[in-house]
């Protein structure tokens, strides 16, 4: 694994946004940067990996998301409830 140093616009081409989001992600913490002189590195590895890690809870979040989708089965005018087991199935 290289230790890549990036610098802004090569993390924003990196991640597909502009630059001007990558210094609002950096000065609110959102994003791993170092700070050496005026300039923000970004060592691409962390990049990768905080990458990984917020698609994967952005996932599960959707995944809990969808965990609370009820399913109600229904027809024009009947309501949650109304339905029978054979109704619900009968067309299948």
């Amino acid at each position: 694994m290289s230790n890549h140093v990036l610098k802004i616009r090569e993390v924003a081409q990196y991640l597909s946004v502009s630059e001007s989001t990558i210094y609002k992600m950096v000065k609110q913490g959102e994003i791993p940067a170092v700070r050496i002189g005026k300039s923000r590195l970004f060592l691409q590895p962390v990049i990768d990996k905080w990458l990984e890690e917020a698609m994967s809870k952005n996932v599960s979040q959707e995944i809990d998301k969808l965990e609370k989708v009820e399913f109600i089965p229904h027809e024009l005018g009947r309501i949650k409830g109304d339905l029978s087991r054979e109704e619900i199935y009968r067309d299948r």
